[in-house]
């Protein structure tokens, strides 16, 4: 062993007991002999309790993900990977942007620093906790957009609050798109834990659920009771399942609907939260179009058109009038407004969603009444 090496371990030794001299030692010995031994027991406690309120701990939740990413970009540089590959390979390429695992599950738990005095996880940390959501989120799904020079602005958050979560529980949160419309992008937020009660729980609106989906067959189909005018009896449906219609007006069963989403997670889960988050994008202060940033960033993409829109990322000084406005158009200038001056016949990324606009419309449509609801409070 050498002597810095030796000097290193030295030195950490004696910080180490002096620490120790310091909370455990006798008062009159320690190094500050005129706090009783019990203060310090309690400090050294309240410390540790309050460890992820400690200032930069919020930052370090944030922005970690940031300094990860940027390590792995220069061990990638520096290694002589190939630069192209691995940017490509964190991209969304061809996948669509409703898919129900489109985010990685962020991980987290209930500290008693977090928590209120009902002893369990506070309404102001589902808040907290979800600024970190969506970082982690938009890293893994926006990256080429942050590397045109964007960011994402948050318009607005909403919360149905549906279970506790307890001190000490651990949960994780999934994140989907839910839909967008020329300017936001609604982001559904699910706060999940383990549960071994939440077997009973689920199984029971599985029950129920089942029954409302049986009892919409039977008034479908003619039975001989309602031919002899005597009325069928009541089922006991959930109350989000009495409407039968969806809300694009078609003949789907709303509890279909509503099966879909009760059943999301399995039945050792219990779902504690749902936050909805409105973001749009942004170049300076430009407003871009949600569709443009998801085809951008490959979603429902080919690998040929993925090669095509890289292309369009190489050009530094573009000269839209001499290429007609259409392909000489550069990423960055599009998406500072040089869309809109692109025809609708050769607007690629509304082609690329285009199989997805049905479901897209369809879900819009109940995040623009919760939009509307919200935004009519203000004239109260």
């Amino acid at each position: 062993m050498s002597s810095i090496q030796t000097i290193s371990l030295t030195g950490v030794r004696n910080a180490l007991k002096s620490l120790g001299e310091l909370v455990w030692g006798d008062s009159s010995k320690s190094i500050l002999p005129f706090i009783p031994r019990p203060i310090r027991y309690l400090v050294v406690l309240l410390l540790i309790v309050n460890a992820r309120s400690f200032p930069f701990t919020w930052h370090y939740r944030m922005f970690s993900p940031v300094a990860f990413l940027r390590l792995n970009w220069w061990i990638v540089r520096l290694s002589g990977q190939s630069k192209e590959k691995w940017l490509d390979s964190r991209q969304p390429i061809g996948r669509s942007p409703f898919s129900p695992n489109i985010c990685k599950p962020y991980k987290s738990w209930a500290s008693p620093d977090e928590s209120d005095y009902n002893i369990h996880l506070s309404n102001s940390s589902y808040a907290k906790t979800l600024d970190a959501v969506r970082l982690n989120c938009a890293l893994e799904c926006f990256l080429a957009f942050f590397r045109d020079g964007g960011w994402i602005a948050l318009g607005g958050t909403h919360f149905n609050f549906i279970r506790e979560i307890p001190i000490g529980a651990s949960y994780e949160v999934r994140s989907t798109f839910g839909s967008w419309d020329g300017k936001w992008m609604y982001v559904v937020s699910r706060f999940v834990s383990k549960s071994k009660r939440a077997t009973v729980a689920k199984n029971e609106t599985k029950k129920r659920l089942q029954e409302a989906q049986a009892g919409l067959r039977d008034e479908a189909a003619p039975s001989t009771s309602v031919q002899a005018g005597i009325p069928s009896p009541l089922i006991h449906t959930p109350a989000a399942a009495i409407d039968l219609t969806s809300a694009s007006g078609s003949s789907t069963p709303a509890v279909q609907v509503v099966s879909n989403r009760a059943l999301d997670e399995s039945d050792d889960e219990v779902l504690h939260c749902i936050g909805i988050s409105q973001v749009c994008f942004k170049i300076g202060r430009i407003t871009v179009p949600p569709a443009l940033v998801l085809a951008s960033n490959g979603f429902g993409l080919s690998n040929e058109k993925w090669q095509e829109i890289k292309q369009l990322r190489s050009r530094r000084s573009p000269d839209m009038k001499a290429q007609g406005g259409k392909s000489g158009i550069s990423m960055r200038e599009l998406l500072k407004g040089g869309w809109k001056d692109v025809p609708g016949e050769d607007r690629w990324w509304d082609q690329a969603l285009a199989g997805m606009e049905e479901e897209r419309v369809r879900k819009l449509e109940v995040f623009s009444r919760l939009k509307e609801g919200v935004e009519g409070a203000r004239a109260l």
